[in-house]
């Protein structure tokens, strides 16, 4: 095989180490090419890389781990959850406790006041007395009369009602219950005075009073009547008010 100067060109012999024409050094070609072969084979060791098996092992190692870290975070997200609800639980469940506790310590059981008429019974937010009562065959006005059904007759009763409170209340006929002889009775309604008196109804301004009638259809055979309001004002501490006529003795002043 022929060897040529890699300097001037010219073809020397095969051993030659220097070139007669330009004086410079030969290369070897033996080396050149064991120099290109080292290279193209650590070339091929470097492309030729892991095997398929490897690889899979790798991946699926890492997969394994991923979803051991996964399952890890997610049950440690479920008990810090569970923690917060307990928790939480717990602490309504301590609130609850505590309002009902208030609530036992300022409720006490329902108060009766009874009275009579001309009695004055007071709770913490109202004043009342029964002035009178009488009891009417007919009730006239200056529109019209009406008359009571046959063995019955209008008991009506006279009040003054005063806020004793710091705020402005109404009262109606609607708070009353009236009971003849234990048995419940409705209230008459009737829209004009009577004897100078309105209905009770209205609102009442703080320390003031108003007066008025309420009037009940009752047999006139009754033997007692008695008439309920109930202070309610404050839920929690409720108070009766309930003003009795017995009929043998009252007539006597009616």
């Amino acid at each position: 095989m022929a060897k040529f100067c890699g300097n001037c060109g010219k073809e020397v012999d095969p051993k030659a180490v220097i070139c007669v024409s330009c004086g410079s050094a030969i290369k070897s070609t033996s080396n050149n090419n064991t120099n290109n072969t080292n290279k193209t084979t650590n070339n091929q060791n470097e492309k030729k890389g892991l095997p398929w098996w490897a690889i899979l092992l790798i991946v699926l190692g890492g997969l394994g781990v991923l979803g051991i870290l996964i399952f890890i975070f997610i049950m440690i997200g479920i008990f810090s959850f569970a923690s917060v609800v307990d928790t939480g639980y717990d602490a309504y469940n301590d609130i609850l406790d505590d309002t009902m506790d208030e609530i036992e310590e300022r409720q006490k059981p329902n108060e009766t006041l009874r009275g009579t008429v001309k009695d004055t019974l007071e709770t913490d937010n109202y004043s009342m007395t029964l002035l009178e009562y009488k009891t009417m065959d007919v009730i006239e006005d200056k529109y019209s009369n009406k008359k009571a059904l046959d063995g019955k007759e209008f008991l009506v009763l006279f009040f003054r009602v005063n806020n004793v409170s710091d705020k402005s209340l109404y009262i109606s006929n609607y708070d009353f219950d009236g009971y003849t002889d234990g048995r419940k009775t409705d209230y008459t309604y009737f829209y004009y005075d009577i004897n100078g008196y309105p209905s009770l109804s209205g609102s009442i301004a703080s320390g003031k009073y108003i007066d008025g009638y309420i009037v009940y259809e009752v047999s006139k055979e009754w033997k007692d009547f008695e008439i309920q309001f109930t202070d309610d004002e404050d839920y929690l501490n409720k108070t009766d008010v309930i003003f009795k006529i017995i009929k043998d003795n009252e007539d006597k002043d009616n």
